[in-house]
């Protein structure tokens, strides 16, 4: 899990100004790699109400579907809320509780999710599911007007995740986050002192012989990974005057990273390889960010970042049960001319500059340019794993690969008719005018991209191992978005997506780029004497992805050939008094059979099996707060 994805998760549990960021946020690890990998995100207390089973085969968005039920899960005055589903073979249960009083708050969340086998559009059964218990807790304090102390802690548990795609399961996977905020200074952010201290531990195993049957003559192997994050981030805002903001920050971030492979033999379990070799990183930034707002129609946001970066792999030298030409780590990384020994030192600066334009209520233009200095993440850089070329499981990638530096240029707008509310809340009865239109597109330039490759080099016996390289590469696309409220009962909305990318460099399409999609979504809403009722449909289709990395003489060969496809739910809800609430629908109700063009990211699999979605699912979900 990575340090940034912590924020994003975090920040969910919103309440105060306790969170508030820099003036203008700059992240240069952003847009990370181009095919991530880990466990799910925790299910925190923003989103407990409204979660499913989780299945990374099925990228439908099925969460933001429209339903009266959000005016039961929104209820402030009830302190307690429970939701309860059936999904097919899998259930969902999750609880939140929150209070407020006038110097504390308390906030926690309970969920537990049990999902199992489907069939798909053909009828065949999936071997997905697993166990998952999830819990949160947010205290927070005020004890002045001008101060505020805030702690987190989430945990979450997660065994059993059937991987049909791979040649290993995840057994069990345990994250343990804690985090502590604390605001000084005035609320209104005008000078004011965040102060942020956080911290992971993940521990994770994960075998190819609990979960599933192997020939006899199939070697039992098992990973044990561990990994232990700790980040301090403080910041200043302050204000001066009604034109300028301005943000000053410094943060530190430390990880910790082993990954071990074992084989089970009749004299017990024998380490015979790392995935990770007691990695060790230590990243600190140094950032500032001003806004400068000399009219209510114009804008201008710049932000710096300076990082520094050491990292160093500690075990290198341990001799593993492997043949003695590849019985060490080091010995794997000497095709990059690399010994192991002492620590890597990377810094660089990143830049961020974004332009707004508000002619009119409801109209706005931006512009925004970046340049990040993107350090290489621990796959792509001390991922060392021996395994025969044959199987292609290998993995040597480069300890020295150079971080990447992507230009990119965004340009959007968003423009509101003068009826427009929100999706299905109208403005004056304007229907005429109930309507928003947004659109974004985007280009980047990237030099030295990092990308995951085959080795294909003169040492036999590592041809076929997952390496890293740096390309150059180019990154683009568009999103453009429509929202209609039709009459008092009657909305749509229209979502259209498209994405490029090229390795300039070997002159071929980046892996894991995904297709054309469209969703358009109808909803009716309506109210009755007590309370109120929606009947609503999504239609999804996505476009075959005929720009493929999908052959691993040239290229990694990650990328299966899949379908297009169109598929259709349809779903409705009905709730009493804003108290309680039953809503229902059935997913993919033609049954049709298609796959994920983008792979599951659970693990890290890069010579994936395709693996259908699920086909027709009939659910059922009961909501109510007390």
């Amino acid at each position: 899990m990575k340090l940034n994805q912590l924020a994003v998760m975090l920040s969910c549990v919103l309440v105060a100004n306790v969170m508030a960021d820099p003036v203008f946020p700059i992240d240069p690890q952003q847009y990370g790699m181009q095919k991530p990998f880990g466990p799910p995100k925790p299910i925190t207390p923003k989103d407990v109400l409204t979660a499913r089973p989780e299945n990374q085969f099925d990228l439908s968005q099925r969460n933001d579907y429209s339903s009266v039920i959000e005016s039961i899960d929104g209820r402030m005055d009830k302190p307690f809320h429970l939701t309860v589903g059936q999904y097919d073979n899998s259930t969902y249960t999750g609880a939140l509780w929150r209070q407020r009083e006038a110097n504390y708050y308390v906030i926690g969340s309970l969920a537990y999710t049990h999902a199992d086998d489907y069939k798909d559009g053909d009828g065949n059964t999936v071997n997905y599911g697993y166990n998952r218990k999830n819990a949160a807790l947010v205290l927070g304090i005020l004890p002045t007007m001008t101060t505020e102390h805030r702690l987190t802690l989430v945990y979450d548990d997660i065994d059993d995740d059937k991987q049909p795609q791979h040649v290993m399961d995840p057994v069990n996977t345990r994250r343990v986050v804690g985090k502590y905020n604390g605001r000084f200074g005035a609320q209104d952010d005008s000078n004011t002192l965040h102060l942020e201290l956080s911290a992971i531990d993940l521990k994770r195993q994960a075998n190819n012989f609990d979960l599933r049957t192997n020939p006899a003559s199939m070697p039992k192997v098992a990973m044990d990974v561990k990994r232990q994050q700790y980040l301090a981030d403080i910041h200043y805002n302050f204000k001066f005057d009604d034109q300028n903001r301005s943000s000053i920050g410094l943060r530190y971030k430390d990880d910790s990273h082993d990954a071990k492979r074992f084989v089970m033999t009749p004299m017990g379990k024998r380490q015979n390889g790392y995935r990770f070799p007691a990695v060790k990183t230590k990243t600190t930034s140094l950032y500032a960010s001003h806004e400068w707002q000399p009219t209510q129609q114009h804008s201008l946001k710049g932000a710096l970042d300076y990082t520094w970066q050491t990292a160093e792999a500690r075990a290198v030298n341990s001799i593993l049960n492997l043949p003695p030409a590849f019985n060490t780590s080091q010995k794997i990384w000497s095709m990059y001319g690399y010994d192991g020994t002492g620590k890597i030192k990377q810094d660089g600066l990143s830049g961020k500059l974004r332009y707004e334009f508000k002619p009119e209520d409801g109209q706005q233009f931006y512009g925004e340019l970046v340049s990040l200095y993107r350090m290489p993440e621990n796959p792509e850089r001390f991922a060392v794993l021996f395994a025969p070329p044959v199987t292609g499981m290998g993995w040597g990638t480069n300890p020295r690969i150079k971080p990447e530096r992507e230009n990119r240029l965004t340009l959007g707008m968003k423009l509101n008719g003068e009826g427009w509310g929100d999706y299905q809340s109208t403005l004056q009865d304007d229907y005429a005018g109930a309507w928003q239109i947004k659109g974004e597109v985007y280009y980047a330039d990237v030099d030295n991209f990092i990308t995951l490759d085959r080795y294909r080099g003169p040492v036999p016996l590592l041809r076929g191992n997952v390496i890293s390289r740096n390309v150059d590469a180019k990154l683009a696309g568009i999103n453009v978005g429509y929202q209609q409220n039709w009459t008092q009962n009657l909305s749509s909305l229209l979502g259209v997506s498209y994405r490029y990318g090229k390795n300039k460099t070997d002159n071929r399409p980046l892996y894991q780029i995904a297709p054309l999609e469209a969703n358009l979504s109808v909803d009716w809403k309506d109210y009755f004497d007590g309370g109120s009722y929606n009947i609503g449909s999504r239609l999804r289709h996505q476009h075959k992805q005929n720009r493929r990395d999908d052959n691993r003489l040239t290229g990694l060969g990650i990328d299966n050939e899949t379908s297009g496809f169109t598929t259709l739910d349809i779903y409705g809800g009905i709730e009493w008094k804003n108290n309680i609430g039953i809503s229902l629908g059935v997913d993919n109700v033609f049954d049709k059979k298609y796959a994920e063009y983008i792979t599951g990211g659970h693990v890290e699999s890069v010579a994936p099996s395709v693996v259908n979605a699920p086909g027709r699912t009939f659910w059922l979900r009961l909501n109510a707060a007390f």
